[in-house]
């Protein structure tokens, strides 16, 4: 027998047992761990105790094996137990060495041991499989009152005898054999009914957005992204003219658009070593030791993945000697410490500045990289790498108004955008090539000649603007400058009077659709987002070729209540 409802756990002596622990208002990752214990009473003796990692949906699955009650002393029947939460834990040798917040959802619970007494296996209910619901709170309110004792009410009346019992194969008792098919079967509809439960265990959460590139946040919940926009853009190196074209470059033009997940720190030193001038530098687990004697004065240098921050960044060290810089792969200085500037530059390696007969014998040397202009305490780095498919490229065409975007310097665009979160990419731009285009009319003016071209799909509004390589868009008919716009079913490009008609890549037009086109993404993709979590408290999110990004994230409503209260006491001090 195994039965598990609020207060109380039943087993069988020596019965093995699945309960599924579905905690709601928030969702466990799997950097918390779920503590349960049992222990004999009244002494308090732990007798059973276990850690569980929860799953991708933030259920623990906690497994009782036989040995777990088959030893246990017959004197005690009755045990308590208790479940508890770490939260960000941090681990050594499979062991718990710290964590950021302890939580108990429940008061502790009577643990019940049942003696099989004879009875003949197969003879008696052995569904042992359960779910219990716990709700997790960082903080509780006192404990009321007891009341008084109610008055014992008149007992019920005797129930019909039973039915048989039915023998449920998914799982038996330890040592005989399961049915496959039935225990598949019964384990799909625990993973549906677990799965109900966290979805709807998340819509009671405190849930945060931010919009740029890069995102970043310093409330996020270590937990799944609540959502996660990847929003294109096109852009135009100077104003194009028929002798000048300017190419129009858009975000996943190489064929993917990279979205990275970071915690505060954005240095990523992978473990490694290199000797330069007498001192050798080496990295571990992140962390530097440098050692030897400088033979001369110059860089001692350690090699890193190849990188450009977005914004303004601020470098950072735990030693001031020898100086840290991040350089270029020509050695040029991209930045030093203490100084928060943009990078200019792709960096590939940290260096550390000796001195000519300086030994160093330094040990756990951190250094850090971090968005703004002040440096914070030292995080290690964390990294998620979400690569998104854009065979097609994300377009994006800068507008004046009626944009789905609106990026940090206040610019609106019309472009294509993969919402993660809906599963779908929408197509909000088309790019087409002139020459494949019907021309339907041809004007001659005396310093240009007006092309009237058929679209090949309907443009959203009349005279919306529009990108092209050749020519500059313009929202008037001025016939003496080479330009062009795009009405809804027709582009109308204005070339100089002796120019030939527009040949095979020529003249290339993005131009924003009348209505978008919304295609699925692949399952694939789909997993690699559900895959991605927030570190707690700091998240940064980049993504590649100037990809704009809308983040959905888990705030942490201690912090949030902590900036609420700050920002009171601050209105409330002016």
């Amino acid at each position: 027998m195994f039965d598990a409802r609020k207060g109380q756990i039943t087993i069988t002596r020596g019965d093995t047992g699945l309960l599924a622990i579905v905690p709601t208002g928030y969702v466990p990752t799997s950097q918390d761990r779920m503590l349960f214990m049992v222990a004999e009473m009244p002494d308090g003796r732990i007798v059973i105790n276990k850690t569980v990692t929860p799953d991708d949906d933030g259920v623990c699955k906690l497994m009782f094996s036989g040995t777990d009650t088959e030893n246990l002393s017959k004197r005690h029947r009755e045990y308590t137990y208790a479940i508890r939460f770490a939260l960000d834990v941090t681990e050594s040798n499979g062991k718990i060495t710290g964590y950021r917040e302890m939580i108990t959802p429940e008061p502790p619970g009577c643990f019940v041991v049942l003696e099989a007494n004879g009875c003949p296996a197969c003879t008696c209910e052995t569904q042992n499989v359960g779910s219990m619901e716990v709700k997790l709170e960082s903080f509780r309110g006192p404990k009321g009152d007891r009341g008084e004792k109610g008055d014992k009410g008149d007992r019920g009346a005797k129930g019909e005898p039973g039915k048989d019992a039915v023998i449920d194969a998914t799982l038996t008792r330890e040592g005989e054999a399961a049915d496959a098919a039935a225990t598949g079967k019964r384990l799909a509809e625990i993973e549906k009914a677990v799965a109900e439960k966290a979805d709807k265990a998340r819509q009671n959460i405190l849930i945060g957005t931010e919009t740029g590139n890069p995102v970043s946040v310093s409330d996020a919940f270590s937990a799944p992204l609540c959502g996660l926009t990847v929003y294109g853009k096109s852009t135009q190196d100077g104003t194009p003219s028929p002798d000048n074209p300017a190419p129009i470059v858009s975000a996943g033009d190489g064929g993917s658009v990279a979205v990275k997940v970071t915690g505060r720190n954005l240095l990523n030193i992978p473990d490694g070593s290199g000797t330069a001038r007498g001192v050798t530098v080496t990295a571990k687990d992140g962390l530097i030791s440098i050692s030897g004697t400088a033979t001369s004065s110059g860089y001692a240098k350690l090699d890193i993945p190849p990188f450009i921050a977005s914004g303004v960044v601020i470098l950072s060290s735990s030693i001031t000697s020898p100086k840290v810089k991040i350089v270029s792969e020509t050695w040029g200085v991209i930045l030093s410490l203490g100084t928060a500037d943009k990078m200019s530059d792709m960096a590939t390696r940290v260096v550390f500045i000796v001195t000519e007969g300086q030994t160093y014998n330094l040990t756990g040397v951190k250094v850090q990289l971090e968005l703004g202009t002040t440096a914070t305490a030292y995080s290690p780095y964390r990294e998620q790498l979400f690569t998104m498919p854009t065979p097609n490229g994300l377009p994006g065409i800068p507008v004046t108004s009626g944009g789905n975007y609106t990026d940090p310097q206040g610019q609106q665009w019309i472009c294509d955008e993969v919402d993660l979160k809906r599963g779908v990419k929408v197509q909000r731009v088309s790019a087409i090539d002139l020459s494949t285009c019907d021309i339907t009319s041809t004007t001659e003016f005396a310093v240009t000649k007006r092309l009237s071209i058929r679209l090949l799909m309907h443009g959203r509004d009349y005279k919306t603007e529009a990108l092209c390589n050749k020519l500059q868009f313009i929202v008037s008919f001025n016939k003496d400058i080479p330009h062009f716009y795009v009405d809804k079913t027709n582009v109308q490009a204005f070339i100089p009077i002796g120019a030939k008609n527009p040949e095979e890549g020529e003249y290339i037009v993005l131009y924003a659709l009348a209505t978008p086109i919304e295609t699925p993404l692949t399952p694939a993709e789909l997993a690699a987002y559900k895959a991605l979590t927030t570190y707690a408290p700091n998240t940064v999110v980049q993504a590649s070729d100037g990809a704009g990004v809308k983040l959905g994230y888990q705030r942490d409503v201690n912090i949030a209540i902590k900036k609420l209260e700050d920002a009171i006491a601050s209105m409330t001090t002016t």
